[in-house]
């Protein structure tokens, strides 16, 4: 079932790639288990550093904004004081926007974050199951207990 060179329809190309790799690890490897389990874990790492750029940018964009709302109402409280109206107001729009921009790409950012993170949850979950298939194929492979029968 897993060992055939033509990928599987329904899971998406990471779990097709993985598949692959751990049938070219068991051809090669004769502890083809436990570098199963490190090519499992190694694929789980990556795909989960892969999301760090998104995790960033939902954490830090609000953040951005709020340091650019904060910086153009010092001024403008200072032009206030003076009496500056036009500068007061050119700096409360300056403010506004940059609170209304950062807050828009942290929620986008954590749309795609989300989604994404859902993606690669299924994506693991086929990996793991196709390593425990596989596992419990190399298993029933070496012990006398589950014998191959022809059909």
């Amino acid at each position: 079932m897993l060992k055939t060179s033509r990928p599987l329809a329904g899971v998406t190309h990471r779990v097709n790639r993985s598949i692959r790799d751990m049938n070219q690890i068991l051809d090669k490897d004769c502890a083809g288990e436990a570098a199963v389990e490190n090519l499992l874990q190694d694929t789980t790492l990556k795909l989960w550093k892969s999301m760090d750029r998104l995790r960033i940018l939902v954490r830090v964009a609000p953040s951005l904004g709020l340091i650019g709302t904060l910086i153009p109402m010092g001024t403008g409280l200072a032009a206030l004081g003076q009496g500056d109206m036009t500068r007061l107001t050119t700096d409360l729009v300056i403010a506004f926007t940059t609170t209304v921009v950062g807050l828009a790409i942290g929620t986008v950012s954590f749309f795609f974050y989300t989604i994404r993170r859902r993606w690669i949850e299924e994506d693991i979950k086929n990996m793991e199951l196709a390593t425990e298939i596989t596992g419990m194929n190399i298993w029933r492979a070496d012990h006398a207990v589950f014998p191959e029968t022809a059909n």
